[in-house]
């Protein structure tokens, strides 16, 4: 069989068109990366500027040293709640699937996380639902989220262009684990703080994460797995009360591998906002 010694002129304009449509695609997706980042440098400023001019609560009401008999002191039995403005309530309204904020303090990782139906539809989402290569972080669809959960898990992509989870991976060194060894996530009402205990990749092919635990010796025995996995010696012995949160992103040093970083509650600082108040919306979050 003879190979021809050049192509033909209509093999070199298919060659030339599907170079064309490569560089096309390739364009695309870069600007659709450029636009999320632009989104979510946005989101994270409009947040920083709601905190800021958060005003301070009014103080507590005065009350009568005496109540008359039979009559009831006044604020007895109501509940207290903040008039203040909900700084995240525009993200709710902005998107219906905000579940909150997620910060690493001193790395790039500072975004909000949604909650879906599946662990599937944010893969190529931003924020605002726009098609995205960087997705959104999202919450594992068997968490019913307002940190009701035993085991909270987010989920975020390792972005080539160290957006999203992609730090997740540079805790593999122990010296940028002491140095980002805190993580703050909030809901609408409550900000909480966590210390990460556990650092490991491992491939997704043979691992789960469980979100519920059928007794507290089963969520013992866990806990006591992750801290004999991690890469780095870390805390000894957690209380069987803990409140674990985990952030998930791919890695490559092994087969299909998984990035995964534990942490425990260590804080809580709660301001609630009753639902209808001006700044919800009247929305309540499932």
């Amino acid at each position: 069989m003879k190979i021809p010694k050049s192509l033909p002129m209509w093999g070199l304009n298919i060659l030339m068109a599907l170079g064309g449509l490569i560089l096309l695609a390739t364009a695309a997706e870069a600007w659709q990366r450029q636009q999320a980042v632009k989104e979510y440098e946005e989101l994270a400023r409009i947040r920083q500027e709601d905190l800021w001019f958060l005003p301070e609560p009014s103080p507590p009401a005065e009350t009568p040293e005496e109540t008359p008999a039979g009559e009831a002191a006044p604020g007895k039995d109501e509940e207290e709640f903040s008039l203040q403005p909900n700084p995240q309530a525009s993200f709710l309204v902005r998107n219906p699937d905000f579940a909150g904020w997620l910060t690493v303090p001193g790395t790039n990782i500072d975004y909000p996380y949604v909650r879906s139906r599946d662990n599937a539809e944010y893969l190529n989402l931003s924020f605002d639902r726009k098609p995205s290569a960087l997705g959104t972080i999202f919450m594992d669809y068997r968490n019913l989220g307002g940190f009701t959960d035993r085991h909270l898990i987010l989920y975020g992509h390792n972005s080539k262009n160290g957006t999203m989870f992609h730090e997740l991976v540079k805790f593999h060194e122990e010296e940028f684990l002491k140095a980002h060894g805190e993580i703050q996530i909030s809901d609408l009402y409550t900000q909480k703080t966590y210390r990460v205990i556990s650092v490991y990749e491992i491939s997704a092919n043979d691992y789960t994460l469980p979100v519920d635990f059928s007794a507290p010796p089963v969520f013992a025995a866990y806990l006591a797995d992750l801290l004999q996995r991690s890469l780095h010696p870390l805390e000894g012995k957690l209380p069987p009360d803990a409140k674990l949160l985990t952030l998930v992103t791919c890695s490559y040093g092994v087969n299909n591998g998984r990035t995964i970083v534990h942490a425990v509650e260590v804080g809580s600082t709660v301001t609630p906002h009753p639902p209808g108040l001006p700044g919800t919306k009247g929305q309540d979050r499932p």
